[in-house]
């Protein structure tokens, strides 16, 4: 039996986003396109006052604008993952992490949120990713969360 071609992957993790906890769903999409790492923080309950919390723990939690990053709209947050430049390049460490470092200078780290409303510009979601990004500025992020939009 051939193997499931990568876009069939991918499309069935796209459709279980209407189906999983979006922690989950976001988390196997990008597990689907390649990216794993075991570091993570579980937020409590994927509160976004959880969030909050965890950003204000660390040494630039007062860089948050909660209302360019729309706050308010947030249903869920979760940080899913860290992934290290070591482990993009496969190579192994003796002693294996799995904690999220915020001041980590190589790495990524992966986001989903939940927002409330049904659409939103691009512009909108990009004041999201900065300010995520003011926050973590050692870390690279991308430019536009994982977000799915209120029922």
């Amino acid at each position: 039996m051939p193997a499931p071609d990568i876009r069939d992957s991918i499309q069935t993790a796209l459709a279980a986003f209407s189906e999983k906890p979006l922690r989950q769903a976001a988390t196997a999409l990008l597990n689907t396109l390649g990216y794993e790492s075991d570091r993570t923080v579980e937020l409590e309950g994927s509160k976004p006052a959880a969030f909050l919390d965890f950003i204000k723990s660390g040494a630039n939690g007062d860089r948050f604008d909660r209302a360019k990053a729309l706050f308010d709209d947030w249903k869920s947050a979760d940080i899913l993952f860290q992934l290290t430049d070591e482990e993009i390049a496969g190579h192994a460490t003796l002693f294996k992490e799995t904690e999220v470092r915020t001041g980590l200078l190589q790495s990524y780290l992966f986001f989903a949120i939940e927002l409330t409303g049904k659409n939103y510009a691009r512009g909108k979601l990009t004041s999201i990713a900065r300010q995520i990004n003011r926050v973590f500025p050692h870390a690279r992020s991308c430019p536009t969360p994982c977000a799915r939009f209120g029922a």
